[in-house]
Protein backbone atom coordinates (compact mmCIF):
# COMPACT_ATOMS: atom_id res chain seq x y z
CA UNK A 1 0.00 0.00 0.00
CA UNK A 2 1.51 3.89 -1.03
CA UNK A 3 1.97 5.97 1.48
CA UNK A 4 -0.42 8.63 2.09
CA UNK A 5 1.06 11.81 1.56
CA UNK A 6 -1.92 13.97 2.98
CA UNK A 7 -0.74 12.82 6.41
CA UNK A 8 2.81 13.84 6.51
CA UNK A 9 1.48 17.39 5.30
CA UNK A 10 -0.98 17.61 8.14
CA UNK A 11 1.39 16.88 10.68
CA UNK A 12 3.71 19.36 9.28
CA UNK A 13 0.77 22.08 9.07
CA UNK A 14 -0.14 20.76 12.61
CA UNK A 15 3.14 21.51 14.54
CA UNK A 16 3.74 24.80 12.88
CA UNK A 17 0.04 25.55 15.16
CA UNK A 18 0.83 24.25 18.13
CA UNK A 19 4.15 26.20 18.17
CA UNK A 20 2.46 29.30 17.18
CA UNK A 21 -0.30 28.95 20.05
CA UNK A 22 2.91 28.10 22.58
CA UNK A 23 4.00 31.17 21.70
CA UNK A 24 1.04 33.04 22.19
CA UNK A 25 0.47 32.31 25.55
CA UNK A 26 4.15 33.30 26.88
CA UNK A 27 3.06 37.16 24.91
CA UNK A 28 -0.43 37.06 26.89
CA UNK A 29 -0.21 40.58 28.29
CA UNK A 30 -2.36 43.25 25.88
CA UNK A 31 -1.46 46.89 26.59
CA UNK A 32 -3.44 49.65 25.11
CA UNK A 33 -1.19 51.82 22.47
CA UNK A 34 -3.19 54.88 23.31
CA UNK A 35 -3.03 55.07 26.86
CA UNK A 36 0.63 54.22 26.47
CA UNK A 37 0.72 57.14 23.93
CA UNK A 38 -1.09 59.94 25.19
CA UNK A 39 0.04 59.41 28.99
CA UNK A 40 3.86 59.78 27.51
CA UNK A 41 2.92 63.00 25.49
CA UNK A 42 1.02 64.06 28.42
CA UNK A 43 -2.02 64.69 26.33
CA UNK A 44 -5.29 64.64 27.73
CA UNK A 45 -7.24 61.39 26.73
CA UNK A 46 -10.41 63.29 26.46
CA UNK A 47 -11.69 64.68 23.32
CA UNK A 48 -12.43 68.71 23.67
CA UNK A 49 -15.54 69.31 21.78
CA UNK A 50 -17.61 72.21 21.56
CA UNK A 51 -21.07 71.94 23.48
CA UNK A 52 -24.48 73.10 22.85
CA UNK A 53 -24.08 76.56 23.86
CA UNK A 54 -21.08 77.55 22.79
CA UNK A 55 -21.81 76.02 19.33
CA UNK A 56 -25.08 78.27 19.65
CA UNK A 57 -22.72 81.12 20.40
CA UNK A 58 -20.34 80.49 17.13
CA UNK A 59 -23.28 80.12 14.92
CA UNK A 60 -24.83 83.13 16.05
CA UNK A 61 -21.81 85.51 15.35
CA UNK A 62 -21.45 83.35 11.80
CA UNK A 63 -24.98 83.79 10.69
CA UNK A 64 -25.36 87.23 11.12
CA UNK A 65 -21.97 88.03 9.11
CA UNK A 66 -23.39 85.62 6.49
CA UNK A 67 -26.25 87.78 6.14
CA UNK A 68 -23.96 91.13 5.82
CA UNK A 69 -22.38 88.94 2.84
CA UNK A 70 -19.00 88.93 4.75
CA UNK A 71 -18.66 85.18 5.65
CA UNK A 72 -19.49 82.14 3.37
CA UNK A 73 -18.09 78.80 4.58
CA UNK A 74 -17.06 77.85 8.09
CA UNK A 75 -15.33 74.40 8.96
CA UNK A 76 -14.41 72.71 12.53
CA UNK A 77 -11.69 70.44 13.25
CA UNK A 78 -10.91 68.33 16.02
CA UNK A 79 -6.93 68.29 16.91
CA UNK A 80 -5.30 66.35 19.66
CA UNK A 81 -6.03 68.63 22.71
CA UNK A 82 -7.88 71.44 20.52
CA UNK A 83 -11.25 72.12 18.49
CA UNK A 84 -11.17 74.63 15.34
CA UNK A 85 -13.98 76.85 14.56
CA UNK A 86 -12.85 78.45 11.11
CA UNK A 87 -14.39 81.26 9.45
CA UNK A 88 -13.93 81.73 5.56
CA UNK A 89 -14.76 84.40 3.34
CA UNK A 90 -14.74 81.90 0.09
CA UNK A 91 -14.55 78.07 0.50
CA UNK A 92 -11.71 78.06 -1.35
CA UNK A 93 -9.09 80.17 0.90
CA UNK A 94 -7.44 80.51 4.39
CA UNK A 95 -9.80 81.07 7.14
CA UNK A 96 -9.81 84.77 8.02
CA UNK A 97 -11.23 84.03 11.97
CA UNK A 98 -10.45 80.52 13.71
CA UNK A 99 -12.10 80.47 17.46
CA UNK A 100 -10.08 77.57 19.44
CA UNK A 101 -10.90 76.05 22.52
CA UNK A 102 -8.11 74.11 24.06
CA UNK A 103 -7.42 72.73 27.37
CA UNK A 104 -5.76 75.41 30.34
CA UNK A 105 -2.05 74.92 30.72
CA UNK A 106 -3.06 74.45 34.30
CA UNK A 107 -5.10 71.17 33.07
CA UNK A 108 -7.88 72.54 34.67
CA UNK A 109 -10.88 74.42 32.25
CA UNK A 110 -10.46 75.80 28.88
CA UNK A 111 -9.14 78.90 27.42
CA UNK A 112 -10.53 80.19 23.75
CA UNK A 113 -8.42 82.06 21.33
CA UNK A 114 -9.52 84.61 18.64
CA UNK A 115 -7.13 84.84 15.50
CA UNK A 116 -6.98 86.25 12.74
CA UNK A 117 -4.03 84.55 10.33
CA UNK A 118 -1.48 84.79 12.65
CA UNK A 119 -2.17 87.47 14.69
CA UNK A 120 -4.05 86.84 18.16
CA UNK A 121 -6.96 89.14 18.84
CA UNK A 122 -8.42 87.97 22.02
CA UNK A 123 -7.93 85.32 25.05
CA UNK A 124 -10.58 84.35 27.61
CA UNK A 125 -11.86 81.81 29.61
CA UNK A 126 -15.06 82.05 28.22
CA UNK A 127 -16.39 81.90 24.63
CA UNK A 128 -18.73 84.73 24.71
CA UNK A 129 -15.78 87.47 25.93
CA UNK A 130 -13.25 86.12 23.23
CA UNK A 131 -15.90 86.78 20.69
CA UNK A 132 -16.21 90.56 21.54
CA UNK A 133 -13.57 91.09 19.53
CA UNK A 134 -15.31 90.14 16.21
CA UNK A 135 -18.85 92.54 17.55
CA UNK A 136 -16.75 95.28 18.29
CA UNK A 137 -14.70 95.47 14.55
CA UNK A 138 -16.02 96.30 11.27
CA UNK A 139 -15.79 93.25 9.53
CA UNK A 140 -14.62 93.14 5.72
CA UNK A 141 -12.04 90.55 5.17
Amino acid sequence: MAKDWTQSIFHIKFQKITRAQDLSSAMSNVYSLEKFKNHKRGKSSKPIFFDKSEIGLLLNVYSRQVAAGNWKDYAIDQLPGLVVFSIFKNANEHPIYTIVKQVHPSGKGREFFVHAGAKQLSKSDQLSNALRVLHKQTIFA
